[in-house]
């Protein structure tokens, strides 16, 4: 039980180390012209699909790490589905 925790504690920890690099390293590839449309603080349609895929990444990412690090793990792929659930479903993630 505690082994599995600490995978789940990791996942989420390497989750958020992939979004902090990768979001690190697409908004100097987009710029501030790319991140945002012209003229107002709203973001592009563009960084939108980019914080999409990016996300998506990461928490396939977590998912795996989390399986790989459970005992017995059979399948680290479903908890990558999971963590991607989560991704998608966060209040961070949501928009008004």
């Amino acid at each position: 039980m505690g082994r599995a925790i600490l995978a789940v504690i990791v996942g989420y920890i390497v989750m958020a180390a992939v979004v902090f690099g990768l979001f690190t390293g697409a908004y100097p590839l987009l710029g501030a012209d790319g991140a945002f449309k012209p003229n107002s603080w709203e973001v592009s349609t563009t960084w939108l699909a980019a914080s999409f895929a990016l996300g998506l990444i990461a928490a396939v990412m977590g998912g795996l790490v989390c399986g790989a690090g459970r005992p017995g793990a059979a399948q680290p792929r479903s908890d990558a589905r999971s963590m991607t659930k989560r991704y998608r479903t966060s209040p961070l993630s949501m928009r008004s």
